[in-house]
């Protein structure tokens, strides 16, 4: 079984989704930011369970979707990375571009 690893890139998404939604509904805030992390879970024993993430074509990198969030995450050698969650609306490869030059 790997091991399922939030990037803090993907954490603060996480914490970005959550602050937004508790604007209207703090149950529902919690309630997503939840399903969202839960939803990794069965990654360790199923990595492959995404599908390939259209945008970079790549087989080690996937998706989950979660209601109207991608959960991205990458296959490594001895772990499963969360790399991002965003909203289906948002522009998966101007973020990757966006995060690399804050790097």
């Amino acid at each position: 079984m790997a091991e399922v690893v939030w990037t803090l890139e993907a954490l603060d998404d996480l914490d970005a989704i959550g602050a937004f939604h508790e604007r209207t509904s703090p149950s529902y805030a919690a309630s997503l930011v939840e399903r969202l992390y839960e939803a990794v879970v069965v990654l360790g024993e199923h990595p492959r369970l995404g599908r390939k993430v259209p945008e970079i074509d790549h087989d080690l990198v996937r998706e989950m979707i979660v209601e109207r969030y991608r959960v991205v995450y990458q296959l490594m050698r001895d772990r499963i990375e969360i790399v991002a969650v965003l909203h289906n609306r948002q522009d998966l490869v101007k973020k990757f571009r966006e995060r690399r030059r804050e790097a």
